[in-house]
């Protein structure tokens, strides 16, 4: 089985202080996640809208990395 993280889920896992905790609790058995294109340019857009700083687009960054 895998997983699908819709943008709200993302964001919340994004601007979290927990990262790990949410991520362990969303997927503690690890199976393969998943982010579709379109949540991507949501998610671009709503950093651009918002004035993401360095560090919370340096994680986005490095989470979209992290997906197969």
């Amino acid at each position: 089985m895998n997983l699908l993280f819709d943008t709200n889920i993302i964001i919340n896992i994004v601007r979290s202080v927990d990262t790990l905790g949410i991520t362990q609790f969303l997927n503690p058995t690890n199976l393969s996640t998943y982010i579709s294109v379109v949540s991507e340019g949501e998610i671009n857009s709503i950093a651009l809208q918002n004035n993401w700083g360095v560090n919370r687009l340096n994680f986005w960054k490095k989470f979209l990395i992290n997906q197969p």
